[in-house]
């Protein structure tokens, strides 16, 4: 289980009314960075060159944040696509023209760790509460988990009724641990329900085509990068709403204003730690841009519960299987971590010692209990908060 620098700073993103956007470019043409992005636990910037099909890019660059210094982290990708880190700090990578899933160490090794057998993988995700690895197939609509012995499981495919995944690419979390999907080919962008099923929340038909790329989450919206738009869309949840973040419809490279600044075939995007700044990556240029919040400052979750302690909504939820509860703590101290079913009767103990301060997850499993509603109670020397949990049929 893991809390990555990702939900950090999506925690961290604290809206204001009164944001003024800039766009400046960070890293400038020709970086070797033209694809997804991701932050490490170390806290710096990676980014996959794609290349121009099919003359493949095959490395990951690593940046030094806070500086601009850049290195070859990999290298051996065939046009290298979604990027994401598990805890232990591996580094797993698409490759998106043979449909393998690469795996780097931290001490550099890169070995094949899954072959999809058929189509283009794009996209990844580590889910960052479940370390679940989701990856997108783009030429075949599906979205798979790759697992640890480097199997791909089916996960979502489409049933023939809408809405429909169709070049699935972009994937993202939001703070209930729910997941969504970006279609390339159509602009839509779906929510995935803990049972797998799909709704469109957004429709990203840009002025110069469809074609939608990468997705991430911080409070309370998705951003999203609009290749053929040439702009990065913002999508509030849970009702929808679409406005343009950054970006003027009209490619180039030029640098103000939100509303006047040019991207060229915006592509991959990743918030900061701190949550006022997002990276994306331009294709067309090999650019990386910033698209800065002024306004926007850091600030505390502000979760339910006692001061000190919280329960966090667990994921997914309704669960069929397994699901992870999630507690968050601002001080060192001994918790209690229970389950209740509609009677009132105690079932589980998931935990009852000393943790550290943080964010924990335990999982949590639904087999042999029957269908219905529970309790998960949350017991710290800070305070107590409870939370429903469903047990799906």
């Amino acid at each position: 289980m893991r809390c990555s620098l990702l939900l950090l700073a999506a925690a961290l993103w604290s809206p204001a009314a009164a944001a003024q956007v800039v766009v400046e470019t960070f890293l400038p043409p020709g970086s070797g960075i033209d694809d997804a992005l991701v932050l490490g636990p170390d806290g710096d910037l990676y980014g996959s060159l794609f290349g121009t099909f099919p003359v493949p890019g095959t490395t990951v660059t690593r940046v030094d944040l806070p500086g601009t210094s850049t290195s070859i982290y990999a290298d051996g990708m065939d046009n290298s696509n979604g990027l994401g880190f598990t805890d232990n700090g591996d580094l797993y990578v698409v490759s998106f023209s043979d449909a393998t899933v690469r795996k780097v160490t931290p001490d550099g090794t890169n070995t094949l760790h899954a072959t999809a057998g058929s189509g283009s993988l794009s996209g990844l995700l580590v889910h960052p509460v479940t370390d679940v690895i989701y990856v997108t197939n783009y030429t075949n609509s599906t979205v798979d988990i790759v697992e640890l012995d480097g199997t791909l499981t089916p996960f979502l495919s489409n049933d023939g009724s809408p809405p429909e995944l169709n070049g699935p690419v972009g994937l993202a979390v939001d703070d209930a641990g729910d997941l969504y999907v970006s279609n390339f080919n159509d602009g839509k962008i779906l929510h995935v329900s803990g049972m797998g099923e799909l709704t469109e929340i957004a429709d990203l038909d840009g002025p110069l085509g469809n074609t939608t790329g990468f997705i991430t989450y911080a409070a309370g919206s998705l951003f999203a990068t609009g290749i053929g738009s040439h702009v990065v869309e913002e999508i509030s949840l849970p009702d929808g709403t679409v406005t343009t973040l950054a970006g003027t419809g009209a490619p180039g490279s030029m640098d103000g204003p939100g509303d006047q600044a040019q991207f060229n075939g915006p592509n991959g995007i990743v918030p900061s730690v701190t949550g006022d700044t997002l990276f994306v990556s331009d294709y067309n240029t090999d650019a990386v841009r910033l698209i800065i919040r002024s306004g926007v400052t850091a600030a505390e979750p502000d979760e339910a519960g006692g001061a000190g302690s919280a329960l966090l909504p667990p994921s997914p939820n309704p669960f069929a299987g397994e699901t992870a509860v999630r507690f968050r703590l601002d001080v060192p101290q001994r918790v209690t971590l229970s389950v209740f079913d509609g009677l009132g009767r105690r079932i589980a103990t998931l935990t009852d010692r000393d943790w550290p301060a943080g964010s924990h997850a335990l999982p949590f499993s639904g087999e042999g209990l029957p269908p219905g509603a529970y309790l998960v109670r949350l017991d710290a020397e800070t305070g107590t908060d409870s939370v429903r949990l469903t047990r799906a049929r």
